[in-house]
């Protein structure tokens, strides 16, 4: 792994470490696998590896964009593992046009938090995910989203996309984004 690699995800570290609701533990627990000697990404063969979540948030309606994911049956929002040396933010813009069908251009992306989720499919040598969670503001529009990995995806206000996901952890990490808005 390249000290320069290694330092642009310490940057992105940095940056969370100004989010007030930001676990101070998690982000002492992502530096340490940073700099840790294990491979970082799943294509490295890394069973715990770091992933990006994007958000697609409509400010002007007050809308979130989620998916109904097959593999973790549940509604979430679209993202992906991030691949060996690229920055979590390049995750952000390749995984939204393989899985929305739309190519991000002058949007803005920002880093508005991190987590660390067990998953615990090791057929799919996926245990625990470092997930870099960024926000895209993005126009209302009608997502061609990736069949094969979502039973469907739309649109919903704050409060219904909220009662959506499912996953505790995930509900209050968007929580804490809406207060900041």
């Amino acid at each position: 792994m390249s000290i320069d690699y290694k330092r642009q995800l310490e940057n992105e570290l940095k940056q969370a470490k100004k989010f007030k609701h930001t676990d101070q533990k998690i982000i002492r627990t992502f530096k340490e696998l940073i700099n840790g000697a294990l491979p970082l990404t799943k294509n490295e063969g890394a069973n715990i590896h770091i992933c990006s979540f994007f958000l697609p948030i409509n400010k002007k309606t007050k809308s979130i964009y989620l998916i109904d994911h097959i593999k973790a049956k549940m509604w979430i929002p679209p993202g992906g593992h991030i691949e060996n040396k690229e920055h979590p933010v390049q995750t952000v813009i390749r995984e939204f046009e393989e899985e929305l069908d739309h190519k991000l251009t002058n949007e803005k992306t920002r880093l508005f938090d991190l987590s660390i989720t067990p998953i615990n499919r090791p057929w799919h040598n996926c245990m625990i995910h470092y997930d870099f969670w960024y926000l895209v503001e993005v126009e209302k529009i009608s997502f061609n989203y990736l069949k094969k990995e979502f039973y469907q995806g739309g649109w919903f206000d704050f409060n219904n996309g909220l009662k959506k996901i499912s996953r505790r952890s995930y509900q209050e990490i968007i929580k804490n984004l809406f207060k900041g808005l």
